[in-house]
């Protein structure tokens, strides 16, 4: 795998470095006594709110000496520091259980005219998010080193990982509303930027759903840059002889408008991948996916609605 010693961008489809279980986030990303609630821009150099932070003058060698390279310098090292630290996960207990860490790779959903070679020129930029990424952390050695370095190492993890919520014992989405609103520092939700979450049907219909989704949509208004959703339709819900459109009929526009996804202002892609019976055509899936880009437009959301498909093959 090809790795760029870059800052990750959205820009490039293919970056992204790791996908940490929240869980073990949460143990591996130290506090600080007094959490700063104003994210640190780390393509600028520490001011503001932050300035506290630098005040304390470095008190080992090693310390100076990393304190004296340029910024951009330093967060390379930080940068390599984290690619090169796996995290190896541990279970608590031999009877407690653990969902086993997988990847889910997806394929686009496309129909016969977008197939045609002119209209693959105009879809070249609709890659796919990144499916392959680390289990890595910043040591919290290095946090602790001085406030300093740990102001600029600390949200590193946040913006490279993508964060998975799946169906367990409940929703991904209820594991994501709790992560997020009840569990992380607020700097920390701020500086996420990639998710995937496994929902049901309902969540999207529901008070309680939509609730969830105002809560998520709120704490990622200005920071989630990509966002994987996989919807599950039960066979209870679509038969043989009924249509998916009928049955996804005012989804989409309550999840835009009462689950405030329309205002996830930084968001750029999302991929949504509608799990049904196998007898459920791909059009279908892709009419619902550009009904649902056309509602984003319209409340003036930036954001790309790519359909997507598991990919048996990988």
């Amino acid at each position: 795998m090809e790795v760029s010693i870059l800052p990750p961008t959205l820009g490039c489809f293919d970056v992204g470095f790791a996908s940490i279980p929240p869980s073990v986030v949460s143990r591996c990303v130290s506090h600080a006594k007094r959490p700063s609630q104003r994210r640190p821009d780390l393509l600028s150099k520490p001011g503001g709110n932050d300035a506290q932070y630098t005040a304390a003058a470095p008190n080992t060698q090693t310390e100076s000496r990393l304190l004296s390279l340029p910024l951009e310098i330093r967060l390379l090292i930080y940068d390599w520091v984290y690619r090169m630290s796996p995290i190896e996960k541990t279970i608590p207990h031999e009877a407690y259980p653990i969902p086993a860490p997988r990847s889910h790779h997806t394929r686009l959903v496309q129909d016969e005219e977008e197939l045609q070679p002119e209209c693959r020129k105009k879809l070249g930029g609709r890659g796919l998010l990144c499916q392959e990424r680390f289990y890595n952390h910043i040591p919290c050695n290095l946090l602790r080193l001085n406030r300093q370095i740990y102001v600029e190492a600390r949200t590193i993890p946040f913006h490279s990982n993508e964060f998975v919520f799946d169906n367990w014992f409940s929703s991904g989405l209820v594991a994501a509303s709790t992560m997020v609103t009840d569990v992380f520092e607020t700097w920390q939700t701020r500086a996420m930027r990639f998710a995937r979450i496994g929902t049901d049907q309902k969540d999207f219909r529901d008070d309680f759903g939509l609730g969830l989704w105002r809560k998520l949509s709120t704490e990622w208004r200005d920071s989630l840059r990509g966002l994987k959703v996989l919807i599950h339709v039960s066979k209870d819900a679509v038969s043989e002889d009924t249509n998916l459109l009928d049955v996804l009929d005012g989804l989409a526009e309550r999840w835009v408008v009462d689950g405030y996804l329309a205002e996830m202002k930084a968001l750029e892609r999302l991929e949504v991948e509608l799990s049904t019976p196998p007898w459920c055509s791909d059009t279908d899936k892709l009419a619902w996916c550009r009904a649902l880009q056309l509602l984003l437009e319209c409340r003036d959301s930036h954001a790309d609605v790519v359909c997507v498909q598991c990919d048996p093959d990988r």
